[in-house]
């Protein structure tokens, strides 16, 4: 077993690692969540939090996980996108995060690529538009719900070793 004064501490910092993960790509958002989680988990012997409350984290950073990985290429795809789009969207969200400044360089790069990638295949500028909005939507509400779920587990494991 791990000291109390160490663990807390580190267990937090992989839960605030977490949230803030959610919004910076690069970051792992859940998985340092889940982490933070499994650390105290393994340095109290396997005692806290309560295995409800570990099956609970696994759901949600499986959720996550899920939703991180397929949202933006989903709603892509829902804007009328191709595949190959999806991907490049992917791509330039990647690079628009160093390149364009953070997570508005995300949003920007994938939206702006979908839409152009979409003109150049179909020369239909509204369904080109249509595109790239539901795929910067997408990245906002992965975004959104990537906050909540790692929120959600901070504030569950907070409430978990209190009572």
């Amino acid at each position: 077993m791990i000291a109390t004064e160490i663990l807390l501490p580190l267990t937090f910092l992989l839960l605030l690692i977490g949230i803030a993960g959610s919004i910076i790509p690069g970051l792992p958002g859940v998985l340092a969540s889940i982490g933070g989680v499994l650390l105290y988990w393994w340095g109290t012997g396997y005692t806290e939090p309560g295995k409800f409350f570990l099956a609970v984290t696994a759901f949600l950073g499986l959720s996550g996980l899920l939703i991180d990985w397929f949202s933006s290429a989903l709603t892509a795809k829902a804007g009328g996108a191709s595949d190959k789009t999806s991907v490049a969207a992917g791509i330039a969200g990647f690079l628009g995060f160093f390149l364009l400044g953070g997570p508005i360089g995300v949003i920007i790069a994938s939206g702006l690529v979908v839409f152009l990638r979409e003109y150049m295949r179909t020369g239909d500028m509204q369904k080109s538009r249509k595109a790239g909005i539901y795929s910067a939507l997408g990245i906002l509400a992965s975004t959104f719900m990537q906050v909540m779920i790692t929120a959600t587990i901070l504030i569950g494991f907070i409430i978990s070793i209190l009572i």
